[in-house]
């Protein structure tokens, strides 16, 4: 590599070394790790019809590094984008192959806070004005955290059309005797249960500072027991505590803050583009590194493989201001 860029530096003309060579001066890229400076190993080309083919040749050539013992944390795969390498974390995962892996996502666009976001939405417009949020009750509902039997909310959803509309989702919900006499004593007490939750909820909304009312429903609607079971725990807990931090910050800067702010406050960040931002990190123990070649600067592994070296992953940016690492001309467009 250290040759490579020597190569590459040597065409520029303006170095001061070009206009002193009556001196004798030269500068050389040298390794200064003795164990590497003299290492035979030279980069390989390899061309693919498309990027199936290739994933498909990386994912093979990854199972037997893995297979022969080699270890996988000496070893990275780097890339321009993240959703680059968005397939090849499936192939890994479909294949038993461990690997590890660090992004930033959107803590907006994960399930989990989309689904309190709907929740906290249902109750503002129950607030506006009563039955408003109709329309949102039977999507909420559906959402794991509140512990429903399976298939209650249909059989519910079946009562309720030969009911005729003569009754409301928020109204079943709170009647006891109509949901024991249409459904089963589990699902007439978990409906039930969950109704008068959402009523708790709604008397407690405008009642509480907007982060203590977070921390209610993350403990009474039975999302943190939800997440603290999940596959994915430490994850989940990261993005509440996220979420909460956030909460917090705005709280401070606005101590009038409520819940009906605080959604005017995402939507505006949806509007106009701005994140909240996250970094999620994908562990695999002993895995292969997938990594941006931003993130990789100053790293060393043993092995090292570019993915999708095209003009259209690492070409040079187009939108002005972008300072997107990108390969050398020579390598994927014309000079």
């Amino acid at each position: 590599m250290l040759d490579a860029a020597s190569s590459l530096i040597a065409h520029n003309r303006r170095r001061l070394v070009n206009e002193l060579q009556d001196l004798g001066i030269r500068k050389r890229l040298r390794a200064g790790n003795p164990e590497r400076a003299e290492l035979p190993a030279r980069p390989r080309v390899l061309e693919f019809p498309n990027r199936f083919h290739e994933e498909a040749f990386l994912l093979e050539h990854i199972r037997r590094l893995h297979e022969s013992g080699f270890p996988l944390e000496e070893a990275a795969v780097l890339f321009a984008r993240h959703r680059q390498s968005e397939a090849l974390m499936d192939l890994l995962e479909k294949s038993g192959i461990p690997y590890q892996s660090r992004r930033s996502v959107n803590l907006l666009d994960e399930p989990l806070i989309a689904n309190l976001r709907m929740v906290l939405s249902y109750l503002v417009r129950e607030l506006r004005r009563p039955f408003a949020g109709e329309d949102l009750l039977p999507r909420l509902l559906h959402f794991p955290f509140w512990g429903l039997p399976e298939g209650a909310l249909v059989r519910l959803a079946a009562a309720l059309q030969r009911e005729a509309g003569r009754s409301s989702w928020r109204a079943a919900l709170l009647d006891a005797k109509g949901l024991a006499e249409w459904l089963t004593p589990e699902d007439a007490q978990a409906l039930h249960r969950v109704g008068r939750l959402l009523e708790g909820l709604l008397e407690k909304v405008q009642e509480l500072p907007i982060l203590r009312f977070l921390e209610l429903l993350l403990n009474q609607g039975g999302v943190l027991a939800y997440v603290l079971e999940h596959p994915q725990k430490d994850w989940h807990l990261h993005c509440l505590h996220t979420l909460l931090q956030f909460v917090e910050e705005e709280a401070a800067r606005n101590p009038r803050l409520g819940v009906e702010g605080l959604l005017e406050v995402f939507e505006r960040m949806d509007e106009h583009g701005i994140p909240l931002e996250t970094t999620r990190a994908l562990q695999g123990e002993g895995g292969i590194h997938l990594l941006t070649a931003h993130s990789a600067k100053g790293l060393e592994f043993r092995k090292v493989f570019l993915l999708g070296c095209t003009e259209d992953q690492w070409g040079p940016a187009k939108v002005v201001g972008n300072r997107r690492f990108h390969l050398p001309d020579t390598l994927t467009w014309a000079a």
